[in-house]
């Protein structure tokens, strides 16, 4: 290999093209720091639970126990049990609020490998302080409380936790005065399974002990998450032998959960989400980057194709001319890793996304090193690679003539339509020899581009839609009553301001050969529909409508039979088979929730379910009725919940501006790439410019032809990238939507696209107008002899 020759192209290569060099390094940057500081986003957010989990030292398991014929120590005492903590709870109903109700645990001081929250703000409570309570930060973003803030509970007596489906009136307990010291983020386990989630202190646990119901245990086990199924055997035996009481037949003598071991579907089901969503981000910022870089790269490289020729006559091998080209590159690359070093380094300040970031344990700013570190050096390499690929293609073109492409003689007679003849000729076909300019690539960018817009609008659009309409996921109704009694519901059937009412009742049973909630809904006045996606509700006790996400965990459609397990009036257990006549979108509190359960008849559903029944009930009300005037109401006697999404459609929302974020990114590549063309094509065709302005075309003429160039790549881009661009958001939304359990069709963005017809001609045109002025601004003869 010839160093010197190599040596000296390089410093050739660099100072005469170095600034080229710089903006397509810069441009390499703004890549990697959009993909790396996203992917330490995705990171961030994958990892919040876990860290977290990690943080709190979450317990490996836990049981509360409703039986005081259990004797708690025996369990603490299990095989395998290295730490145990031992606490009860109190629940009372919020004073001067709408019927709320919270419960508080304490007991003696917790061990601090085994439940440990992580304090974002103010203090943990003093252990002697009866009246101080830390809040899980969720529940106080839910309840609207902070540090310093003071709230009273009306406690209910153990029979009156009992009595929950049925009703007790007024609490009869004490009145306890909290003033909330800290918030704290805690694993979802702690707030969703029972335990909790308001904490509480040991002097409270002395101060209330006639108030508190039920034994909470966490343990840690030897073996950890290991250890589970050894530990739950241990449990099951132990509930055989005991009695239930008032309370164990209320809620079960035992109910046990695994945390490090049971992932928390709803925790799971959001870092999928926020992390697709982000993946997805990344991979087309990743795909577009990597072409406008392409494209760009390519240019460059062709502007030196006469050189090149010159250099394979002087006898430099074909890896000598691209490592001569590959050496200066090194300023560019550079310039990549720097740019995207620091946008993953600004990326730590942003927090995992939507309802995760409730669970990050370390609020604030956070960098990766690891993404810092990979990202820099991978956008340096990819470049470099992009460099030595694009050099090695220009190298390889067999046509390297010094005759520039013909223009026709006959362009000035065009008259006015010379300068739209000419610049589709400049955009649809790329030159030859030292005036060669890449066209393609400019096309595909134009189409992707818009294609891009299209398919983000069209996902993000059908994502608006149903966030804004209720009746997509569920709600069918302007509130429903949790834990529905008979006797309020006949008051509310009697109540003129009411259309429609339905009870809605929840039970597990199994169904073919899989434990699901099964439901039955019963109609007490007008009609309350519920989202279906085909087919109907069951009309007859052999029939069953499922939610859609339990259709597909079954594998099961409309017309298939599944067989129910059912039980006589003795316990005696038999089978029946039902056919699956509809798709059902499940309101929100019904069961597991969101696109889940399977809809019996009433009569089926009490034959199969063997468990506590749960009743929410859904009102609607009458036109014209103030919704928040009789919500109030009703809410100072009734446990009301208003319309809200599911947590699937919550998870979607978190994803925010990001749909808007890509497509700005997309437009911004389209742009310069566009740009990037536009001032090639004005330096590398100007011997073909100046030819115009020799046979008679005007410099406004020469001008209008590089404007011309610049409509009609929009206009390709226009006439393709709409449909494919709708058809891939068609096919992305449907495959997200049926995922969740809602309707899989698309919201067309009729006016995103109407609007881009204006938007991409008049902007390209405006993108166009320098290199425009340039090219009309050239000197003919100067041109022509220097050719």
């Amino acid at each position: 290999m010839s160093w010197a020759a190599v040596l000296a192209v390089a410093g050739s290569e660099r100072r005469r093209r170095w600034v080229s060099m710089l903006v397509l390094g810069l441009l390499a940057g703004l890549v990697g720091a959009v993909v790396a500081g996203s992917t330490a986003v995705a990171r961030r957010t994958a990892t919040a639970y876990d860290r977290l989990v990690a943080a709190t030292h979450l317990d490996d398991a836990r049981v509360l126990v409703f039986s005081d014929n259990v004797d708690v120590d025996d369990i603490a005492g299990f095989p395998g049990v290295t730490r145990s903590w031992q606490s009860r709870q109190v629940i009372g109903a919020v004073v001067g609020a709408p019927v709320t109700y919270m419960s508080v645990s304490s007991g003696p001081a917790r061990p601090d490998d085994l439940f440990t929250p992580v304090v974002v703000d103010g203090r943990a409570p003093r252990d002697d302080a009866v009246g101080e309570v830390l809040l899980p930060s969720v529940l106080a973003d839910e309840v609207g409380l902070g540090v310093g803030d003071r709230f009273t509970l009306k406690l209910l007596t153990p029979e009156e936790v009992t009595q929950f489906d049925t009703g007790f009136g007024e609490p009869d307990g004490p009145l306890v005065r909290l003033t909330v010291v800290g918030i704290a983020r805690v694993a979802r386990a702690w707030v969703g399974n029972g335990v909790g989630p308001v904490i509480g202190t040991p002097a409270l646990a002395e101060a209330y002990p006639q108030s508190q119901v039920g034994h909470n245990i966490l343990v840690r086990l030897a073996d950890g998450a290991d250890g589970a199924a050894a530990f739950d055997r241990q449990l099951d035996r132990l509930r055989e032998q005991s009695a239930s009481g008032a309370a164990g037949e209320e809620f079960g003598v035992l109910q046990a959960r695994f945390p490090t071991s049971q992932t928390d579907p709803e925790v799971t089901a959001a870092a999928g989400t926020l992390v697709a969503g982000q993946l997805v981000f990344i991979g087309l910022a990743l795909l577009g980057g990597a072409l406008a870089l392409g494209q760009g790269l390519s240019r460059h490289h062709a502007a030196g194709a006469h050189d090149q020729r010159v250099e394979a006559a002087l006898g430099l091998t074909r890896g000598e001319r691209v490592l001569a080209r590959l050496l200066p590159a090194t300023l560019g690359a550079a310039i990549a890793a720097a740019v995207t070093a620091g946008g993953a380094l600004l990326a730590g300040r942003i927090e995992p996304l939507g309802p995760l970031r409730a669970y990050e344990p370390s609020p604030g700013w956070l960098p990766d090193p690891l993404v810092v570190t990979i990202g820099a050096a991978a956008t340096a390499a990819g470049f470099l690679a992009l460099v030595a690929a694009t050099a090695a293609r220009v190298t390889r073109a067999a046509q390297m003539t010094a005759v520039g492409a013909r223009t026709p003689v006959g362009l000035a007679a065009l008259g006015r339509r010379a300068p739209a003849v000419a610049g589709m000729t400049f955009a649809l076909r790329g030159g030859r020899g030292r005036t060669a300019v890449p066209v393609r690539a400019t096309l595909v960018v134009a189409v992707l581009g818009i294609a891009g817009v299209v398919a983000v609008a069209t996902f993000s659009q059908s994502l608006d839609r149903l966030v804004r309409t209720p009746a997509r996921y569920g709600w069918v109704a302007d509130f429903a009553i949790v834990d529905s009694r008979p006797f309020d519901l006949q008051d509310l059937a009697a109540d003129a301001r009411v259309a429609a009412l339905a009870d809605a009742t929840a039970t597990p049973v199994t169904l073919g050969g899989r434990r699901v909630d099964g439901v039955a809904v019963r109609p007490l006045k007008g009609d309350v529909p519920l989202t279906l996606l085909s087919g109907r509700l069951p009309l007859r006790d052999d029939e069953v409508a499922l939610g859609s996400r339990e259709a597909n965990r079954i594998g099961a459609t409309i017309g298939a039979t599944l067989g129910l397990t059912t039980y006589d009036r003795d316990g005696a257990r038999s089978r029946r088979s039902l056919r699956v006549v509809g798709l059902v979108v499940t309101p929100p509190g019904v069961g597991e929730g969101f696109g889940t359960g399977a809809y019996l008849t009433e009569r089926t559903l009490l034959a199969a379910g063997r468990a506590t029944q749960f009743t929410t009930a859904f009102v609607d009300l009458a036109p014209g009725v103030d919704a928040g005037a009789l919500y109030a109401e009703l809410s100072q006697r009734l446990e009301l919940v208003p319309a809200s999404r599911p947590a699937e459609v919550r998870n979607l929302a978190a994803l925010g501006r990001l749909p808007g974020l890509l497509s700005l990114f997309l437009s911004l590549l389209a742009v310069a790439v566009l740009a990037h063309s536009l001032v090639l094509t004005a330096r590398r065709r100007a011997p073909d410019l100046a030819v115009l302005r020799v046979i008679g075309l005007t410099p406004a003429q020469v001008g209008g032809a590089l404007v011309a160039m610049a409509t009609t790549i929009g206009a390709i881009g226009l006439a393709l990238g709409p449909l494919l661009g709708l058809a891939v958001g068609r096919v992305v939304w449907g495959e997200v939507a049926r995922g969740i359990g809602a309707s899989g069709d698309a919201s067309v963005p009729w006016l995103v696209m109407l609007v881009a017809v204006p938007v991409v001609l008049v902007g390209t045109a405006v993108v166009a107008l320098l290199p425009a002025y340039r090219a009309a601004s050239l000197r003919p003869a100067a041109v022509l002899r220097s050719e």
